[in-house]
């Protein structure tokens, strides 16, 4: 990642950050108006209630021990959005490996077994999964995740004190030992990484649809770069004009990038909480680690007519400049020879017209609103009752009295009032509860939501049987639906196996070590090598990945009843059992039903250890069964090792 230094003070210079500047700003002409609907998905998500002034009185009346009410929601929004999560998550995640390939030219099993293992050791070294998890999460949240892929080769600086004896003309000085600090720079994870993208941070050419942002020209992304980054990033190459951006940017206390700059950070405006780079800067906490605001942009561009080469054919560049345009500290040539950009986007709707899609959120919206409502005038309606309407005369009753909200208290007539009958100076008025029927129509407001797809085996909720058959719970618990299975075949062929193509040609492009690594495999192997040893040339090949078919993973307790039902029929039929290896067999159905090591068991081969009693051995000789030796019987037996013919050796 070595980038191609551009000084702050050159025209090139100058046209970088132009032309980086009115892509981002007529990105964000589209991306702004989605950003209303995602700040929006992120408060039903977190159960966050926009507080009215009249809430805000209520809540300090509650801190102030005067009990009091507020609007509610329920949350039928994040439980439809868990249901999906839980749903895609262990649709693509639950397989053995995540990621399989098949060849497409005729590549051995060897050779997708050995690429399989190697992808799988990146998913666990390079820690694949949290953002795996964290994507399917933003899929129904947002109405997409954006997922980004790099190569990485990390290199670990650790620093230690030693004492270490002085010389004097290469004589060792007793007993002086001088303290010094040792820097060991240690090679550390080469692989694929991946990291999720907020959809409210990530920017695409707005003149094609989002789902294929591929075909744009441009895509962006808000980054909070720490201080420390940068100077790793300078140290091998990536980043020039540090020396300026230090002076002009982490000098300057509260600025980091330009605070009053336009962007996704001023438009992020929900309940969510997301980490403050400027919580504390230069100003406040001496020697603090400070955090830029910056644009990392991709674009495809002619160089030519850039002033970055020659070539006047299309090529992918990658720019990093400041948040308020002022600089830029990176330039270089994108170099993955799979000539895409580095993301990966998965949308829940198969849109492929519109520039942005809906989400869960946004389909179950009318509903969730209704539901709202109608419990929370429900629940007013019941207040009002409890409290009373009353009318009175303030002539004639001390209006404090009547004011107070405690319970049990007494309202004083005014002396004017002495010996008037209660009920001609205050009377309360009959009310009845007009929304009794609320909570059914609550209930009706759940079916509505069954039609959009969201009924009580996607919310994981069982049917109100007394009594259910195991196949009826097995439904129930993995929440089997059909709409959920095809949404995750769409986002398996339209993005995720893009992403698989992504990391496979990094890894031929970039691996070059020579690992033994743990082969992969459902259930691996019960008997066999391990381990494998895997070299560029292992992985050489075209390979597809193989698509997500939208099922859950079969219930391997069933499976494994069922394959002991077969084992049992098998054994009563000889010629059934004489075509199969049933000691294989038994392994793997142990293994499946979750016994790991049930191989540390088996018997070595041409070794029997069974001791057969004398009595049994006689019985058996005398049956036939057995043939005794002799003696003499035993010279023509060969020795372990001896030719035949030539004897015992005595």
């Amino acid at each position: 990642m070595i980038s191609r230094v551009i000084s702050h003070d050159s025209p090139l210079h100058k046209t970088v950050v132009e032309n980086v500047m009115w892509r981002i700003r007529a990105a964000d002409t589209v991306h702004g108006k989605r950003m209303v609907r995602w700040n929006k998905a992120e408060n039903l998500m977190i159960a966050a209630v926009p507080e009215a002034s009249v809430d805000k009185q209520r809540k300090a009346n509650r801190n102030a021990g005067m009990p009091d009410y507020t609007t509610v929601q329920i949350p039928y929004t994040y439980a439809a959005v868990m249901a999906a999560y839980s749903y895609m998550s262990t649709v693509f995640l639950a397989r053995a490996p995540v990621h399989q390939f098949g060849g497409r030219h005729g590549e051995s099993e060897q050779q997708q077994q050995a690429l399989e293992a190697l992808i799988a050791y990146q998913v666990q070294v390079g820690m694949h999964m949290g953002p795996y998890y964290t994507a399917f999460y933003d899929a129904p949240k947002y109405g997409e995740y954006v997922v980004g892929i790099y190569w990485k080769e990390e290199l670990q600086y650790v620093s230690e004190i030693i004492e270490e004896p002085e010389y004097w003309m290469g004589i060792e000085i007793p007993g002086s030992l001088k303290k010094k600090k040792r820097t060991r720079v240690i090679p550390g994870y080469k692989g694929n990484k991946v990291f999720n993208i907020s959809p409210t941070r990530f920017m695409t050419d707005p003149r094609v649809p989002r789902m294929r942002f591929q075909e744009g020209e441009f895509c962006a992304q808000y980054i909070e770069i720490g201080w420390n980054e940068i100077l790793r990033g300078k140290e091998n190459g990536r980043y020039f004009n540090v020396d300026k951006l230090k002076n002009r940017y982490r000098n300057a206390a509260g600025n980091y990038g330009g605070d009053t700059a336009e962007g996704p950070r001023q438009q992020e405006s929900s309940a969510l909480e997301r980490p403050d780079p400027t919580h504390f800067g230069s100003s406040t906490v001496k020697n603090a680690s400070d955090v830029l605001r910056a644009y990392e942009v991709y674009i495809e561009l002619i160089p030519s007519e850039w002033g970055l080469g020659k070539s006047d054919m299309p090529e992918k560049w990658v720019f990093t400049v400041t948040y308020d345009y002022g600089l830029c500290f990176e330039a270089r040539p994108l170099g993955y020879i799979h000539n895409k950009f580095p993301f990966a986007i998965g949308t829940v709707e198969p849109e492929a017209y519109g520039i942005l899609t809906r989400s869960f959120v946004d389909v179950l919206e009318p509903v969730q609103n209704t539901i709202d409502w109608l419990l929370n005038s429900h629940y007013y309606n019941v207040r009002q009752m409890l409290n009373g309407v009353y009318i009175g005369d303030p002539s004639r009753i001390e209006m404090r009295d009547f004011e107070r909200r405690e319970p049990g208290k007494m309202i004083r007539l005014k002396s004017s009032a002495y010996g008037s009958n209660v009920r001609d100076v205050i009377t309360q008025m009959q009310t009845q509860d007009v929304t009794q029927n609320h909570l059914s129509d609550i209930e009706f407001m759940y079916q509505v939501g069954e039609r959009l797809g969201f009924n009580d085996q996607v919310l994981g909720v069982g049917s109100p049987t007394s009594r259910r058959s195991a196949a009826e719970f097995r439904g129930t618990s993995t929440f089997s639906v059909g709409r959920l299975k095809t949404t995750s075949e769409f986002i398996s062929a339209t993005s995720w196996a893009g992403m698989q193509t992504q990391l496979v040609s990094n890894t031929q492009q970039y691996y070059d070590d020579n690992m033994k690594i743990r082969l992969v495999g459902d259930l691996a192997m019960s008997a066999g090598q391990k381990f494998m040893q895997v070299t560029p040339e292992d992985i050489a090949g075209f390979y597809d990945p193989v698509l997500i078919d939208g099922t859950l993973p079969a219930d391997r307790y069933a499976q494994g009843n069922l394959w002991r039902e077969l084992m049992a029929q098998a054994a009563q039929i000889p010629d059934v059992a004489m075509q199969y290896d049933m000691g294989k067999i038994f392994a793997w159905v142990a293994q499946l039903m979750g016994i790991k090591n049930i191989t540390q068991f088996a018997r070595q081969p041409g070794i029997n250890t069974q001791i057969v009693p004398d009595e049994v051995l006689a019985q058996q000789v005398a049956s036939g069964n057995s043939v005794g030796l002799t003696q003499g019987d035993l010279g023509s037996v060969p020795e372990p090792g001896q030719l035949t013919g030539m004897g015992p050796t005595g």
